[in-house]
């Protein structure tokens, strides 16, 4: 998706990262060989996964969330969307544009 957006829609600069949470980074290893996109360690100076989720607008409350939840982010940083990667497969052409479109809407001025 990191490379559709940046060739669909160049006048914007949306970045895709994964933060992974506090105590989980023996996990490292595992999601860096089944993806490509940057994934920041958070510590406890930062503490961004638990800020994140707090500020979340619709935090994920399912099972095996949040940790699937992404979290969009505007041009002044601020969440305006959480998205569930558990509830809303990838695999699924709908919601693959749905996030797709999420990224670009909170990109647009």
């Amino acid at each position: 998706m990191q490379s559709e957006l940046e060739v669909e829609y160049p006048q914007f600069d949306i970045q895709i990262l994964a933060v992974n949470q506090i105590g989980y980074g023996q996990q490292t290893s595992l999601v860096a060989s089944v993806g490509d996109i940057p994934l920041l360690q958070d510590n406890t100076v930062d503490n961004i996964w638990s800020t994140w989720h707090s500020l979340a607008p619709n935090p994920s409350t399912h099972l095996g969330a949040p940790y699937r939840d992404v979290h969009i982010l505007n041009q002044q940083n601020e969440i305006v969307e959480t998205f569930s990667l558990t509830l809303n497969d990838l695999r699924n052409l709908q919601n693959y544009s749905t996030l797709k479109q999420l990224f670009v809407d909170a990109a647009t001025p």
